[in-house]
């Protein structure tokens, strides 16, 4: 089945509680840094709504993503970069162009995730870094993305890599105990209940509207920022603590 790409993309507009809007704010903060001064290739865009931050610290930035309504989205807010419609697993990029590859939020909707990872190593110079952040499948009331094909684990994730070219870590960061549902018991509850009984929303959107009927204080993603020194809110994982936080990061340079 086809999966509609706008009912899974952020958006500007969309309305964030705390907790989603800090993860926000901490992966494009992680990537505006690490291509400070470099050239970047941002793949599965999205609409872009945070390129022009990153375009701030980098060299130049190439954005792709497949879906064309988005590509016209990341265009408006990046008209000095270059964007182009592309499939993740098919990078019309020569050998050696970039310095950091970033894939935020998108690696679990790629057919073939390991592929994507020796795509980047193709497409990276010697040095050159690979960033990604996805959910953590080992957390508690993990739940699925609609149109989603595999979420990697962190070893799982090290190893593609590493076989790949790349000497690299994961990371955690949003410890369990710390998001807005540990303070609120009850919304947990709730929360874990509609996942037993599939009635979590399909659609971002949908989601959103949720999210607007329980929480309080939404704030626009537009409204993100960058944090000075992201890797200070990262965790390097072990095997024992790779089931305590919500969210992964890799991060690997290309041997």
């Amino acid at each position: 089945m086809t999966t509609d790409l706008r009912a899974i993309t952020e958006t500007g507009g969309m309305r964030a509680d705390a907790d989603q809007l800090a993860m926000a704010r901490l992966r494009h903060s992680l990537v505006a840094g690490l291509a400070r001064g470099r050239d970047l290739l941002d793949v599965a865009c999205g609409s872009g709504y945070a390129l022009p931050l990153i375009a701030r610290e980098a060299r130049s930035v190439t954005a792709c993503d497949r879906d064309p309504t988005n590509i016209g989205e990341a265009r408006a807010v990046l008209p000095s970069g270059s964007c182009c419609l592309s499939d993740a697993g098919h990078l019309p990029f020569r050998d050696a162009s970039f310095d950091v590859v970033a894939c935020l939020e998108a690696i679990y909707y790629l057919p073939d995730w390991p592929g994507f990872v020796r795509g980047a190593g193709r497409v990276l110079r010697p040095g050159g870094t690979l960033v990604t952040s996805w959910p953590n499948p080992a957390r508690p009331a993990f739940h699925r993305s609609p149109g989603s094909t595999a979420y990697p684990g962190a070893a799982e994730m090290v190893e593609a890599a590493d076989g790949a070219g790349f000497d690299g870590v994961c990371y955690g960061a949003f410890p369990i105990d710390t998001l807005a549902t540990a303070h609120r018991p009850g919304l947990d509850a709730l929360r874990r209940a509609a996942v037993r009984l599939h009635l979590i929303p399909q659609s971002l959107g949908g989601r959103a509207l949720l999210k607007r009927l329980l929480y309080r204080n939404l704030t626009p993603l537009s409204q993100v920022d960058l944090l000075p020194d992201p890797f200070e809110h990262l965790v390097k994982l072990t095997q024992d603590t790779s089931g305590d936080f919500a969210m992964l990061y890799y991060v690997g340079d290309k041997r």
